[in-house]
């Protein structure tokens, strides 16, 4: 979707502003006509005559948002950018947008390592020699399917099986040759 986007805002002739951080949506009678950006400490209002679209990211790195939204995850488990805060999902919900899929953890499923940080997990649990329980030693899941569905398996089962996190079990052929 975003590739599609950029390809048809470059056939456009869209104008890009790098290294801009939108501060604020700017609302008139109802509508949003424009942003407030901060570029090189000076803050400029780009003004828009048919509308604004906002690809926002997510809040990997908000302990806050994450608590609400899907708990018993922990920013320190992601390797997603450091600037994935939440921030334009705030400033959205203060000019009342309608917000959906807050619960959805979408992304790359990270192994904690015992001797590192975390470490790409689904495409490790992909191959052979290691699968992944829950608190209580269940397997529950297809470890090489959707990616989507490798979260929500996650997140369903804990609802009532501890399961965030989850374990992985792996023989002495796995950690030798898929452990990075």
């Amino acid at each position: 979707l975003q590739g599609r986007m950029l390809q048809a805002a470059l056939n456009a002739g869209v104008e890009f502003r790098t290294g801009a951080e939108v501060k604020e949506i700017v609302v008139a009678n109802d509508a949003v006509t424009g942003v407030v950006i901060e570029k090189g400490g000076k803050q400029w209002q780009i003004s828009a005559r048919l509308g604004v679209l906002l690809n926002a990211g997510g809040f990997s790195h908000n302990q806050e948002m994450r608590d609400q939204y899907i708990p018993h995850t922990r920013k320190e488990w992601t390797h997603a950018a450091e600037g994935d805060t939440g921030d334009m999902h705030r400033e959205l919900m203060r000019i009342g947008a309608a917000m959906g899929q807050m619960e959805e953890m979408v992304g790359n499923q990270m192994f904690m390592s015992p001797t590192g940080g975390p470490v790409g997990a689904q495409m490790q649990l992909a191959k052979p020699h290691a699968f992944m329980v829950d608190q209580t030693g269940t397997r529950y899941m297809n470890e090489g399917g959707s990616y989507m569905l490798f979260c929500q398996s996650m997140l369903e089962r804990h609802k009532t099986v501890p399961a965030v996190p989850s374990w992985v079990i792996m023989d002495s052929q796995f950690k030798r040759y898929h452990m990075m």
